[in-house]
């Protein structure tokens, strides 16, 4: 599993970077995951990676939900065709949400 380190940038914007084993590609799904829930929930860096869970761990509510479902679809192209029902069952953690929208972006196609 890929451990995430979050970068605070311009004291506005943080950016993750994504850390991989030598000779494996970075995981852009998780990255643009973990940027958006950092950045709809204000957390500091180093208190979100793959494993966080966004409603126990995160304190994620409907509205923060919706916010980041915004924020994805605009970082992620083929996003724009996310739905609630669809969206719900990958909100289990971060990483979860990541394998989502990983798949959604693969196969370039609604789930």
């Amino acid at each position: 599993m890929f451990d995430a380190v979050l970068q605070l940038h311009d004291h506005h914007r943080v950016e993750a970077e994504v850390l991989v084993e030598p000779g494996t590609r970075p995981d852009s799904a998780l990255s643009a995951v973990i940027d958006a829930v950092v950045e709809v929930g204000a957390y500091a860096p180093g208190q979100v990676n793959a494993e966080a869970r966004l409603y126990e761990d995160l304190g994620f509510d409907s509205v923060m939900i919706m916010q980041l479902k915004n924020r994805i679809e605009q970082q992620l192209p083929r996003g724009a065709d996310i739905t609630v029902p669809q969206l719900l069952p990958a909100l289990k953690s971060v990483g979860t949400l990541a394998a989502f929208v990983r798949e959604l972006t693969s196969t370039g196609a609604t789930p």
